[in-house]
């Protein structure tokens, strides 16, 4: 058989797996194009709905959307039965959709600021103690504190030290245990006295990260703040940070359970 008679042959042949393959090429593509535009019927006002109309079969309808902007809060049709006799709490302009949020109440919302308004000076006073009970540690610890040295890194007949590494990924705040360390040699000419030798592994424990630490790398000294000694200026922001958060939190709940809305007796 003669080769441009066998090219045809091929031709044809392939011919058809082609046109599948583009066929279902674009099928795919229409897929993906026409995600999400799929339409879904969900309630819609039939007419202007004022601010606390109560709802009746008149006042309702429905209508298809595509399900891209369809919410949680949207109604679905199945859902229609338990709005009627409801009242609405925002007006509702006709033809749009009927969300669980317009039921919403506005005295639970009224009441939460109210709340917050009346709670905010004794939590906002709370922080500023905290902060400065904080700052008058810190402050005693530096005046009675000793600094001492370093302790230097010793390398062994191969110029390798052995340095304390993160054994994980150590967020900002995070308080050492041991798992959290490993030991790991690094030449002698990369290591410094600021990273701490794999010597002092057992004074890190409850020692706190105050600069993150990604795994594997050293762990040197001015990233921890350790209990009982000098703390880096990094440590103190993070003492006081959380002093005076959890200040503000226990007031908060505190004097929030004290709180009764205006008009409203203490219960019994």
């Amino acid at each position: 058989m003669k080769p441009f008679v066998l090219a045809a042959l091929a031709f044809v042949l392939a011919l058809p797996l082609s046109c599948g393959g583009v066929l279902l090429l674009t099928k795919s593509k229409r897929a993906e194009a026409t995600k999400g535009w799929a339409v879904v019927p969900v309630v819609v006002a039939a007419v202007d709905v004022p601010e606390g109309t109560e709802l009746t079969v008149e006042l309702i309808s429905q209508r298809s959307i595509p399900e891209l902007f369809v919410t949680e809060g949207d109604l679905l049709p199945k859902d229609a039965q338990l709005i009627i006799g409801r009242r609405v709490n925002f007006p509702i302009l006709a033809g749009d959709p009927i969300t669980w949020g317009q039921f919403a109440s506005l005295e639970y919302a009224q009441q939460a600021g109210d709340c917050q308004r009346a709670i905010h000076p004794a939590v906002e006073a709370a922080g500023r103690a905290a902060q400065e009970e904080t700052l008058r540690q810190a402050s005693e610890t530096a005046a009675t504190g000793t600094v001492e040295p370093l302790p230097e890194p010793l390398s062994d007949a191969a110029k390798q030290v052995k340095v304390v590494v993160a054994a994980v990924d150590l967020p900002e705040g995070a308080k050492l245990e041991r798992g959290h360390l490993a030991t790991a040699d690094f030449p002698e000419a990369l290591v410094t006295a600021s990273l701490v030798p794999a010597g002092e592994l057992a004074v890190l424990e409850d020692a706190q990260v105050v600069v993150p630490v990604q795994k594997g790398d050293a762990i040197a000294w001015v990233q921890l703040a350790r209990p009982g000694g000098l703390q880096t200026a990094a440590g103190c922001a993070l003492r006081v940070e959380a002093a005076v958060t959890q200040a503000r939190r226990e007031v908060a709940e505190r004097e929030a359970k004290a709180w009764k809305p205006a008009g409203k007796e203490t219960a019994p």
